[in-house]
């Protein structure tokens, strides 16, 4: 009876720290302040222990700067840090290095967000039938883009049967294989699969095409699968924007995978530029450097990250 009862005493002091947080942020919300809970609930001996950490990030937007204890600033400490930040964006972005009103680009990492930026929302019905989204972005831009399949498939086999291998090596082996098998990266089969290996050589099998063995086969056909599904998506975008576009470029940690990279700008035709790595923090610097005047404008920031970071090129020849 007291086993039960402890249980059902540890549930309920769940459920109510479930409502009260919720109740928090909500009035964070309205007080234009966004706080994020982490729970850990354990048992320890024969009682519960919730721990929860709070940080709290000052002002409508994504920041560098995270507060843990906003009672160890003063009054006007806070108020300067409020008006530093006054834009809810995704501060990845903004680092894109171009000068174009239009860009095209990828954010690339686990997941792929390839897209452009409009003035307006683009809300019709085609954009619905690809499944585009218009989302907030710097200077009240719409950042008008696509959540494709990105690195989580080579994460995954790298998991699964290379854990002692770097995403380099695995690109280099790749890039020597001597298949051309490709899958639907953006399948629903590849999202959460028993096993990323297996998926990708029965795809292939379904497909009547070689079904890769070794390592470097199996890498090579998800980065080529991936290249295509890059190459697809700039069709549609090109298509539904009434732009051609020149280039690409791609920022975040996929900026680096220097085979996928070479494959892109031949699946698409188009120059590649990539970089920054660390696109995130970049672009959060460079908001913080606008709004205190240190850049006077948002092409002043790309152009400055332009020139400040290393950005590779890759040619379709």
């Amino acid at each position: 009876k007291m086993i039960d009862s402890f249980g059902k005493i540890k549930n309920a002091t769940k459920l109510v720290a479930f409502f009260i947080c919720i109740a928090i942020l909500l009035l964070a919300q309205r007080s234009n302040a966004y706080i994020r809970f982490t729970f850990a609930f354990f048992a320890e001996g024969n009682r519960a222990v919730n721990q929860c950490e709070e940080r709290v990030i000052l002002a409508d937007t994504y920041v560098l700067a995270r507060i843990v204890d906003s009672t160890s600033l003063a009054n006007d400490d806070v108020a300067s840090f409020s008006e530093l930040t006054t834009e809810k964006f995704d501060a990845e972005s903004l680092a894109v290095p171009t000068q174009d009103d239009r860009p095209l680009y990828i954010s690339s990492g686990t997941w792929s967000l390839m897209g452009t930026e409009l003035k307006e929302a683009k809300c019709s019905a085609m954009s619905m039938k690809k499944n585009l989204t218009n989302e907030g972005g710097y200077d009240y831009r719409f950042r008008y883009l696509k959540n494709i399949m990105g690195l989580w498939m080579i994460q995954s086999v790298k998991r699964e049967i290379a854990p002692d291998m770097g995403f380099g090596e695995l690109c280099d082996l790749a890039a020597k294989a001597d298949i051309s098998s490709v899958v639907d990266a953006n399948d629903e089969r590849f999202l959460a699969p028993e096993s990323m290996t297996k998926e990708v050589k029965k795809a292939c099998m379904e497909s009547a095409q070689q079904v890769p063995q070794t390592t470097a086969e199996i890498a090579a056909v998800i980065y080529k699968s991936l290249a295509q599904c890059y190459a697809k998506t700039i069709e549609e975008l090109e298509a539904i924007t009434e732009t051609k576009f020149d280039c690409i470029h791609i920022v975040g940690g996929g900026a680096n995978a220097k085979y996928l990279n070479e494959l892109t700008a031949k699946a698409t035709k188009k120059t590649i530029y990539a970089g920054p790595t660390e696109a995130t923090a970049v672009g959060n610097i460079a908001s913080q450097m606008i709004a205190a005047g240190e850049l006077s404008d948002l092409k002043e920031a790309r152009k400055s990250i332009f020139n400040s970071f290393e950005i590779k090129q890759y040619t379709p020849d």
